[in-house]
């Protein structure tokens, strides 16, 4: 068992009395994406749809757009896993501004390289990678024992010929996730995506929070992130400065 506290990530499921949300979220982005390709086509099975490359790009592109520019997004989101990240980093809760949008044909060379987010995000904050489809195998990521970076900083700055895919095979986690699961890890927790060499495509989404007054990374507060939920006591001293 993983857990958050000594490994720096771990696996959630949703909340049953939460698991609609989930479900209209998916729809949200399903309708968004049969909207910009006018055709039905489940998101496991957008590889189906006759893109180019640069198409597929500006479809990565106008789907981040779309999902972004939607009102209150960061809330419909939130809410499918709220009591989690309570939990974790208690009620003043911002979020960064952007949602981050994951998709993977099979075989698609186009992904984040193996990287931690802190530095230059805060240690403080962490990530919420929800996926929208069953992520099995390679569809997944790997993620790696925080007390390890060490070891990974050397390997990085090094390699000695050692493929990043071959040092995450032997190193790493390969947390697979069924729709209606989810990683949470900490931003100083290194994290690598594989080549997804399954049939389906992978589509995922990546969400950063932070306590509102735990200590910022190099990223500017109100450049990156906003205010998302505030406490009952945060509230009562913003409406006493508002005198």
């Amino acid at each position: 068992m993983y857990t958050l506290e000594s490994h720096g990530f771990q696996k959630f499921k949703v909340p049953k009395k939460n698991f609609n949300y989930l479900i209209e979220f998916k729809n949200l982005v399903e309708n968004t994406s049969n909207s910009i390709i006018n055709k039905k086509q489940k998101l496991n099975n957008i590889h189906k749809h006759n893109f180019d490359k640069e198409d597929f790009n500006s479809f990565r592109l106008k789907i981040f757009n779309q999902i972004n520019n939607k009102k209150n997004i960061h809330e419909i989101i939130f809410r499918i896993y709220d009591d989690l990240i309570v939990s974790l980093i208690g009620k003043d809760i911002c979020v960064q501004k952007n949602i981050n949008f994951s998709i993977q044909r099979p075989f698609d060379q186009q992904r984040a390289p193996f990287h931690k987010d802190s530095p230059p995000n805060s240690p403080y904050e962490i990530v919420v990678w929800l996926p929208l489809v069953n992520c099995f195998k390679d569809m997944s990521m790997y993620l790696f024992d925080i007390k390890k970076s060490k070891k990974i900083d050397y390997f990085l700055s090094k390699s000695n010929g050692i493929s990043h895919d071959t040092y995450a095979k032997k190193n790493g986690v390969c947390c697979e996730c069924k729709f209606g699961e989810l990683l949470i890890f900490s931003a100083p927790t290194y994290h690598y995506i594989p080549v997804n060499s399954q049939k389906d495509s992978r589509w995922s989404i990546n969400c950063r929070y932070k306590n509102t007054f735990s200590p910022n990374g190099m990223k500017g507060y109100l450049d990156f992130f906003e205010p998302l939920r505030y406490s009952e006591i945060t509230k009562l001293a913003i409406k006493y400065e508002e005198k």
